[in-house]
């Protein structure tokens, strides 16, 4: 378990709760306009993980990624598999 005070991969970004408030309000806007649940997941785990950050002022990140020095938590595989669904749906759309 690490406390996580910076963003993906532990990169450090000043401004991160107004920049990931920004983000999450244009995924709302995108989400709400194509009617997609997929971008639910995202929400979701972008939303407990600003809220955890304003809470806190750090993401407490539970798993270790096996092989690289990579930790994460429930949130970022709600994120992850959000963003593979969509990838997933536009390539079979595409076919």
């Amino acid at each position: 378990m690490i406390q996580n005070g910076g963003v993906s991969f532990g990169l450090n970004v000043p401004g991160i709760e107004i920049l990931t408030s920004i983000i999450l309000l244009v995924i709302v806007v995108v989400a709400i306009k194509q009617k997609e649940w997929r971008w639910g997941l995202i929400l979701l785990g972008g939303g407990l993980n600003l809220i955890e950050r304003l809470k806190f002022g750090y993401v407490t990140d539970y798993w270790k990624i096996p092989m690289i020095p990579l930790y994460n938590n429930f949130n970022d595989w709600l994120i992850f598999g959000g963003v593979v669904l969509l990838i997933w749906k536009y390539y079979l759309k595409t076919k």
